[in-house]
């Protein structure tokens, strides 16, 4: 049924420092409409009728997080000159889709909370998209004076702004306790991704930066430096209450001003700023088809982003998760919930950390002197976890090596330029590795990135068996290897998506069949990985930091 709606945006007067031209409000409330009605025009263009009574879902929300940093796209590539608007605050729009019932995946619904860690990654990896073309393409945006943040700035913000406030300043208003990392942002230091070394005011007018209320819903953040003035893109403006956001607005309304001075390089620069606090104002999005393509673009557009893994926040295991442990994840739900459809139900998949770790730690390993048994050498970090099945622990198997899994399936990297992929049989002592590009390693090379593995592997069935009786069935003795040579190659680029496709379908008992596997079928493999990540993983990030402390601060052995 079509309808006349509106997009509401609740528009704060300036506290202290409104504009005094109805021009800067006019030119204000233009870039902020045409935004708006770009959304609008997306909007409308879905019908569902037949599910105007269904609530929201955890895909609803995604999507509309997704929106939301669309609509903060839109804004940034507005053109100064755009047709002008009223400066009205309501923007009349009709149409027969209805923006609470336009998403239907059959997504099962997680907990409020896990569903705001999740959507986390998925976020920031679409700010690290606008980031990068950003980067390329200065030219192409609203102003080559703008930088998008990461949900962690308005998460560490938010976290610390207590103490900002408790602090005390001095005669000059100035010495207050800001959080950390306040001045890399204004240096812009971080995120080191597409670092844009560019400062506050000087060089940087407008920020954009997801927010997360109460870790149940995302909301969009435009500062304005030059405006003294915020804008806030909320896809459902009844999931906040006026007074609820003014509590999540007050820190960025104080603390941005106040960094401003407080960071300023000379006198000169400090006397363009003041201390006295921004201002604020509300805006809506499209769905399904929007985050479908947002989930290829992330694959195709952010390939090395995890180069970058450490660097902003050690604590945070997000940024670690690479697209290749991101399907591992998928094909460890689908196992989870449906075993019988796989070629065992005595499996695991391992993401690229299992590998990772146990390359790095041989040398320790091999350096560790054995008692009289053999035993008492050096294991990498969480061997015992991976070992008992408690890490990985999204879909967590808690099966035991040997005893209950016999088929273990793991991507490796190598050089950081090339994956393959490798099935370690426990019963068979033996480990086959998948290789779509076979010229990438030699086999020299493949050898010493094998041998960890190896030796591993038997070492830790017999230092880890719960009795002699367990430990008699299994030998010190090394594991062997093979590389098969009579599987399809792929295109240069494409190796991580056959890496996971090879895994894949062993693991279903699915041929390799040539037409599948051929060498134009990268990308189409690509998107669908893509989609289905975004699509099957709403709650993955729950476990984000859990198995990296097991990773990395553990020691058994």
């Amino acid at each position: 049924m079509t309808s006349s709606r509106e997009l509401q945006y609740l528009e704060y007067t300036y506290r202290n420092n409104r504009p005094t031209t109805g021009l800067l409000n006019s030119i204000f409330m233009t870039t902020v409409n045409t935004a708006a009605r770009s959304l609008v025009s997306v909007a409308t263009t879905a019908s569902t009728p037949e599910l105007a009574s269904r609530r929201w879902s955890a895909s609803d929300h995604l999507s509309f997080a997704s929106g939301l940093l669309t609509a903060a796209a839109e804004n940034a590539l507005v053109t100064a000159s755009a047709p002008s608007s009223s400066s009205t605050a309501l923007v009349k729009y009709s149409g027969s889709a209805d923006l609470g019932t336009m998403v239907c995946d059959g997504v099962d619904v997680p907990s409020v909370n896990s569903l705001g860690r999740a959507l986390c990654h998925h976020i920031d990896a679409w700010i690290n998209v606008l980031r990068k073309r950003y980067d390329a393409n200065p030219q192409h945006f609203r102003s080559e004076s703008i930088c998008f943040l990461d949900h962690l700035f308005a998460q560490q913000w938010i976290f610390n702004f207590k103490d900002f406030k408790d602090s005390k300043p001095d005669h000059n208003g100035l010495g207050r306790r800001l959080t950390g990392g306040a001045w890399n942002y204004y240096a812009g230091t971080i995120p080191s991704f597409c670092q844009s070394n560019k400062v506050w005011g000087t060089d940087i007018n407008d920020i954009y930066a997801p927010v997360n209320f109460a870790d149940s819903h995302w909301i969009a953040m435009w500062i304005s430096i030059p405006k003294r003035h915020i804008v806030v893109f909320d896809s459902i403006c009844s999931s906040i209450s006026p007074e609820e956001l003014d509590v999540v607005m007050e820190l960025f309304l104080y603390m941005v001003p106040y960094l401003l001075v407080e960071c300023a390089s000379s006198d000169k620069v400090r006397a363009q700023y003041s201390l006295e606090p921004f201002t604020k104002d509300f805006a809506k999005p499209n769905g399904k088809s929007m985050r479908d393509k947002m989930a290829v673009d992330l694959f195709q557009e952010l390939p090395n982003v995890h180069e970058f893994k450490n660097k902003d926040m050690d604590d945070i295991l997000g940024t670690r998760l690479t697209h290749i442990d991101a399907w591992i994840n998928v094909l460890r739900k689908r196992y989870n919930a449906n075993p019988q459809h796989f070629r065992s139900e005595r499996m695991c998949f391992l993401d690229h950390l299992f590998a990772q770790q146990w390359r790095f730690n041989f040398k320790d390993f091999k350096d560790s002197k054995p008692d009289q048994n053999g035993l008492g050498r050096r294991l990498p970090g969480g061997a015992w976890n991976y070992y008992a099945g408690t890490i990985p622990s999204f879909c967590q198997s808690n099966k035991v090596w040997g005893t209950n899994i016999d088929d273990i399936y793991s991507p490796v990297n190598f050089a950081d330029s090339h994956w393959i992929a490798m099935w370690i049989s426990i019963p068979k002592r033996h480990i086959v590795v998948f290789d779509s590009l076979c010229s990438s390693i030699s086999p020299d090379e493949l050898d010493v990135v094998m041998e960890p593995f190896l030796y591993m592997v038997p070492y830790l069935l017999v230092e880890c068996a719960s009795s002699d009786e367990v430990r008699a069935q299994y030998s010190l003795e090394p594991f062997t290897y093979e590389r098969l040579t009579n599987i399809h190659p792929a295109r240069a680029g494409d190796c991580g998506v056959y890496t996971l496709k090879y895994i894949e379908c062993h693991a279903l008992e699915i041929e390799f069949s040539k037409k599948d596997f051929a060498k134009p079928n990268g990308k189409s493999m690509r998107d669908k990985m893509s989609v289905g990540i975004f699509q099957e993983l709403p709650d993955v990030h729950e476990f984000e930091n859990k198995d990296m402390d097991d990773i990395m601060g553990t020691y058994d052995g």
